[in-house]
């Protein structure tokens, strides 16, 4: 489910404030977690600098979520760059190119 947020920074002295939607990338617990969390975040990261990113606790116990807040004037990007970040949990040598992702 997404939720919209508000993100404000300071900037020379005045407060910038980014309309966010909040998205979920779900990681499998298992030996390779924290590499898969690792690899995810940098999908994201790679996608989105300014996003922020937490991770949460699933609605399974051995589930977890890697939170995104990403701005909403870039919502539409979402959907390849979450299956990339799905993919690298899996194969980090099969990953979709985004340029080839059908929208």
């Amino acid at each position: 489910m997404a939720g919209t947020h508000y993100l404000a920074e300071a900037r020379s002295g005045y407060i910038t404030a980014m309309l966010c939607v909040l998205k979920h990338v779900l990681i499998e617990y298992g030996p390779d977690c924290d590499a898969h969390i690792d690899a995810a975040v940098r999908a994201i990261l790679e996608a989105f600098p300014e996003a922020s990113l937490e991770v949460a606790q699933g609605l399974l116990d051995d589930d977890l979520l890697i939170e995104a807040r990403i701005p909403l004037r870039r919502a539409h990007e979402w959907p390849a760059v979450s299956r990339i970040a799905h993919a690298v949990q899996f194969d980090s040598r099969d990953v979709p190119d985004p340029e080839m992702s059908i929208e």
